[in-house]
């Protein structure tokens, strides 16, 4: 996941958040960053004939403060430990 780029300005909104509520990460870079994972999942589905996967390749989507960010039609998101798991869902999904 693409987190923004660290320079003074997102420092300083980073400093703000921290002192007033302990989460400065998250104003500052975490959620301005799966924004843009939302956005990217969004671009998969344009009409009600549709059909396609989104794929969150990267072990922090799997961390419970990412999870808590999921969208609540995400409620069906499938973990995978192995290439062997995902070729198997892949290949239910296409049938």
């Amino acid at each position: 996941m693409g987190l923004p780029q660290i320079y003074p300005e997102r420092e300083l909104i980073r400093s703000y958040y921290q002192e007033s509520s302990g989460q400065g990460f998250e104003f500052a870079y975490m959620y301005r960053g799966f924004n843009k994972v939302l956005r990217a999942a969004g671009r998969v589905i344009r009409t009600k004939t549709d059909r396609g996967i989104v794929m969150l390749i990267d072990e922090r989507f799997g961390c419970l403060a990412y999870r808590r960010l999921y969208p609540r039609e995400w409620s069906k998101v499938r973990y995978v430990s192995g290439t062997r798991e995902l070729t198997r869902l892949l290949e239910g999904y296409s049938s």
